[in-house]
């Protein structure tokens, strides 16, 4: 039983199910209650047999905290900061909450913080090691410390305050052998007598202000601009329509999520209750997974909803959608957002059996768990196990056509005098509700773009949206990355509909074919694949000989990608600029597979410092990729995140052969700052402007280099 995964298992109670005419009876009801019992009756036994091997937590070990601070007391003696910021992470997760050596482990951390410059977190730590230390906490050095990033956060007042507390004669403190708490000292006398320093103050590592929406917060739709309201409609049910011409980048929602879970790969990385990116974690005090980035959030977890998924978290982790299905149920009495929630559609009537049964099962599964390993029933009376388990199968159903990933994007570090070039993608980090913003219908062409704050979400005008227009997201399949068919696929089976949208009405969907067109020999037109003619020229094209060279291109184009990946980059230019050639004869102008292979051909140009090969491939590539992903995308600004890259390491060796009077120098450096400002525009019109110096290293590679 220890080795079944719930997926498995609950396909095995499926099959069972089905052979004793359980699934046609939950079909045939309309009742949620009646699907639910039937499952909870006929599979209590099983999903207790199941939980006794998945609900095992790690205890926290005294021993283990130990352990782990001395290796990362080596490491930092050693320098290698950011392991010793792993190691000393650990120790704290594994030390007993309120113990000393807790208090010992966030001592530590907070060295190795305070000299990666993560003061904030280095002062919290301090505070909490004073808090819960004994006498074997260096208090007088912690307090020390605490001044001197006290400085560095330009909180000079309580600098000054803190250092006449731990020396009230001033001679101590000029004869102190601390030289950095010398430093914070005066620097803090010095600012401190400036007019206004009092105002000086604040953390540039602080969290970013939220934006406000177009013309205020609407009164009557939550988190919605005042520019838009919500309509209905038989045909189109609940809607958002602007009530005033909206422009591109006006926002549209500012949101905060009913409930949301991060995805257990990013419980290192991200607060489990607001979603905030944290390089230091406050533990939950009884299990070692859930990880927070203040002991704000941790108390306000463990009040709402932690205290009831302590035990059980290894089950939430097997279970997908259905822990925020938990999740928004635990919260029901929480918030007077519920009934917003609890409006959306389940879609349950139109599911398969199959479907409804897991969805149930799953939900008898939580409710066994929460009877049988938790007090939640005894402290929660006026919910009983079938209106908490209906509340849960609710909840699933409803997650699966109104669930929200929340993402961040990745990006490639600009290092100095680094021949990488930039590449970025979007990484989930949690699933969320929101419930003001799931009121937007589907468009394979959306009008809004979505970024995120910590666990905000951020609706903005992708474009102009004109008055009495509707407001449209994307529930995923969007025409520039699927063929109509396989949009209304999808969409059909996960949310129920057949999407009318401007790009599924058309009568014959033939621009996304043009990405895999072969080149026709006449004009230069789009040749698609099954047709033998041209769609510009409509001449008969030879086929045959244009595939067999297309074959041959990307043989090529393999060979020299092992060579590359061998280290071997002269060798692998051979061969990738015959797939070049060869491409350039037989594949359409904004065919992927010919985009792909100049995209790796100026890889290897940029590592062999071929610079001007480099821009122009690139240059090429981002015509190709404005006509597939539109001139607002994220997968554009990857493209000039490349070319920026490229010219700002070429600049960088001009200027070191003098040579910057010249006029290559000159026009580059003034293509340069036009791709720069391609790139903020992409990002303020789409996402949150922000982002742009959220890129590991784009800030200084923009200083790096004068652009006026």
């Amino acid at each position: 039983m220890s080795q079944i995964k719930w997926q498995d298992f609950l396909n095995i109670l499926t099959l069972q199910g089905k052979d004793r005419g359980i699934l046609k009876l939950i079909k045939c009801t309309s009742e949620d209650k009646v699907k639910f019992v039937t499952c909870y009756e006929a599979n209590k036994a099983y999903l207790e047999e199941w939980l006794t091997e998945h609900t095992k937590n790690e205890p926290k070990s005294a021993a283990k905290s130990t352990e782990l601070r001395l290796s990362g007391n080596k490491v930092y003696q050693l320098r290698r900061d950011k392991e010793a910021l792993d190691t000393y992470n650990q120790s704290v997760i594994a030390a007993p909450f309120n113990s000393n050596q807790f208090a010992l482990a966030l001592a530590n951390r907070s060295a190795v913080l305070t000299r990666l410059g993560y003061s904030e977190e280095a002062v919290q730590d301090i505070d909490l090691a004073l808090e819960h230390g004994d006498d074997e906490i260096p208090r007088s050095k912690l307090l020390a410390r605490k001044a001197v990033l006290f400085s560095k956060l330009k909180m000079f007042e309580e600098c000054l305050q803190l250092i006449k507390s731990l020396y009230p004669n001033e001679e101590q403190i000029s004869t102190q052998e601390n030289a950095d708490l010398k430093n914070a000292y005066e620097n803090a006398l010095r600012e401190s007598k400036k007019k206004n320093s009092s105002n000086v103050g604040g953390n540039t590592r602080g969290d970013r202000s939220l934006p406000i929406p177009k013309g205020g917060e609407n009164n009557k739709f939550p988190c919605a601009s005042a520019y838009v309201s919500l309509k209905f409609s038989k045909d189109k049910g609940r809607h958002v329509v602007a009530r005033k011409d909206l422009d591109q980048a006006d926002v549209i929602f500012v949101e905060k999520p009913f409930a949301l879970v991060v995805l257990p790969d990013q419980y290192r990385q991200h607060c489990h209750h607001c979603c905030k990116k944290t390089v230091s974690f406050i533990p939950c005090e009884v299990c070692t997974k859930a990880l927070f980035c203040s002991v704000e959030c941790q108390t306000t977890a463990w009040s709402l909803y932690h205290q009831w998924e302590c035990r059980g978290l290894d089950v939430c982790h097997s279970i997908g959608i259905a822990h925020l299905g938990l999740r928004v149920a635990l919260l029901a009495d929480a918030s007077d957002r519920y009934k917003q929630v609890s409006e959306l559609n389940t879609h349950l009537d139109v599911m398969t059996e199959v479907d409804i049964y897991q969805y149930a099962t799953t939900a008898a599964l939580l409710t066994v768990y929460l009877e049988q390993y938790t007090s939640y029933f005894q402290s929660n009376n006026s919910t009983n196990k079938e209106k908490m388990g209906c509340q849960i199968l609710r909840h699933i159903a409803q997650l699966i056509c109104n669930g929200h990933a929340i993402t961040k994007i990745d990006s490639t570090s600009l290092e100095n005098n680094c021949s990488k070039t930039v590449s970025e993608t979007q990484q989930r980090i949690a699933t969320a509700i929101y419930p003001s913003a799931s009121m937007m219908n589907h468009s394979c062409d959306q009008n809004i773009s979505n970024s995120f704050i910590n666990e905000h979400l951020i609706v903005r005008a992708g474009k102009p949206i004109k008055k009495g227009e509707e407001v449209f997201n994307c529930y995923g399949p969007h025409h520039t990355r699927m063929s109509r068919d396989e949009r209304q696929t999808t969409l059909q089976k996960q949310y129920f509909f057949t999407c009318d949208c401007s790009k599924c009405s058309k009568p014959v969907e033939s621009e996304g074919q043009q990405f895999s067109a072969l080149l026709c020999s006449y004009c230069a037109g789009p040749v698609m694949r099954d047709r033998a003619a041209c769609a510009d020229c409509v001449r008969t094209q030879p086929l045959f000989e244009l595939v067999n060279m297309a074959l041959t291109a990307q043989e090529a184009y393999h060979s020299g990608q092992k060579i590359m990946n061998e280290g071997r980059m002269n060798d692998a230019l051979v061969f990738l600029e015959e797939s070049v050639k060869l491409s350039r004869k037989c594949l359409y102008k904004y065919n992927t597979d010919l985009r792909t292979y100049k995209d790796l051909l100026a890889r290897v140009y940029t590592e062999l410092e071929m610079y001007d090969e480099a821009i122009g491939l690139i240059e090429e590539c981002i015509l190709s990729v404005e006509k597939q992903f539109g001139c607002n995308s994220l997968e554009l600004s990857s493209e000039l995140m490349k070319l920026f890259d490229v010219l700002r390491m070429d600049l960088a060796k001009l200027l070191g052969l003098g040579m910057t009077t010249s006029r290559n120098y000159k026009g580059k450096l003034a293509k340069l700052k036009t791709t720069q400002m391609k790139v903020k525009k992409i990002i303020e019109g789409n996402m949150d402007a922000s982002y742009l110096h959220s890129i590991p290293g784009m800030t200084a590679a923009l200083d790096s280099v004068k652009l006026s």
